[in-house]
């Protein structure tokens, strides 16, 4: 088997096991891989958080404000009172299914 052909041509030349084996292998590495970038992105973050002097919590939550997110849920009766589905369920939410409302008709 030569490393000088194309990668699709000595694909061709394993085995199904060999390339399910090679699968198995390639998406354990992409997970560590993209853990490693997640870890280092957050190191470089905390870095700028840092030489700024700004409280990481405050930052965090301007980020989140900033990403808002479409409503998944919609009370029945008040339309302004959603929920994208994200963090606890709001009050309003839990007191419409403990009235009876099913959740699949309060979808958005």
């Amino acid at each position: 088997m030569s490393l000088d052909m194309p990668l699709s041509d000595l694909l061709q030349t394993l085995s199904v096991e060999d390339l399910e084996n090679l699968r198995s292998t390639a998406e354990r590495t992409i997970r560590e891989k993209r853990e490693s970038e997640i870890e280092r992105a957050v190191e470089e973050i905390e870095a700028v958080i840092a030489r700024y002097g700004l409280p990481i919590g405050e930052v965090i939550s301007r980020i989140d404000a900033r990403s808002e997110r479409p409503a998944k849920w919609r009370h029945p009766e008040r339309p302004e009172l959603t929920w994208c589905g994200r963090g606890r369920r709001p009050s309003w939410l839990n007191e419409a299914i403990d009235e009876g409302v099913e959740l699949a008709k309060m979808r958005a």
